[in-house]
């Protein structure tokens, strides 16, 4: 199924609105059926897809992510609403005075962002680029923090 020009402008003026602050946008002419791509601009990378669902509705997804705010994962449809889905969370709480409530609350925390980053990978939306484990104290030892492996 393939969308109109309407229903085109309405994906891109809604990505458009959420990231109007950046300068960042999209034109109707890049929201193509299997088109996958990434912005960088301002702080912001934000990996986005093209597809259709299970009726045929064309729909764009982004995953975007800045060091000033939280992540967010969002599907776009041809009417113009806008979804929230699932994103890593960037930390958790938990009730101090509930014996064991912390550990729960981590174990939550560490499963929902192992899953999600997962789906994430599957769907293109992050790198699936492996990094070279940082020692937590590598700072004590007067060393240079470790680099990324390539």
């Amino acid at each position: 199924m393939s969308a109109s020009r309407n229903e085109l402008d309405a994906i891109a003026t809604v990505f458009n609105n959420q990231f109007a602050g950046w300068d960042i946008e999209l034109t109707p002419d890049a929201i193509l059926l299997g088109k996958r791509g990434t912005i960088g601009n301002r702080g912001w990378r934000i990996h986005y897809l093209v597809d259709s669902d299970e009726v045929g509705e064309i729909f764009l997804e982004y995953y975007a992510t800045h060091r000033m705010t939280n992540d967010r994962h969002v599907r776009i449809h041809t009417s113009g609403r806008a979804e929230s889905l699932p994103a890593i969370q960037e930390m958790y709480m938990y009730k101090p005075e509930i014996p064991g409530d912390e550990e729960r609350a981590e174990a939550d925390y560490r499963e929902h962002n192992k899953r999600i980053a997962e789906e994430l990978k599957d769907e293109g939306l992050i790198p699936s680029r492996k990094y070279q484990r940082v020692p937590q104290d590598w700072w004590r030892r007067g060393t240079r923090c470790p680099q990324r492996s390539r």
